[in-house]
């Protein structure tokens, strides 16, 4: 059996704007820890107070999606990026 190595990494964002995608990411996570309603690529609203959106990938592919981040006005914004990285 062949084992691929990788890393989780973990990253918080609180303004709107890209997300940093590291290179060789295999799968994403995103998690609403604040008080505002944060919508990925102004499609997929991740609800405050802990919602979260899951993206994974099969072995071996990797995700080249240019992710954005938009908070609404009035309140908390802190998001939470996991991303599964082939290292």
């Amino acid at each position: 059996m062949h084992h691929k190595k990788y890393k989780n990494n973990f990253k918080e964002y609180s303004e709107n704007g890209n997300i940093d995608l590291d290179v060789n990411t295999n799968a994403i996570t995103f998690i609403n820890k604040g008080t505002s309603l944060v919508t990925i690529n102004d499609t997929y609203p991740v609800t405050a107070g802990g919602g979260s959106l899951s993206i994974g990938g099969n072995e071996g592919e990797v995700d080249f999606t240019l992710y954005k981040a938009s908070f609404a006005t009035g309140g908390e914004n802190k998001l939470i990026v996991i991303s599964k990285q082939y290292i």
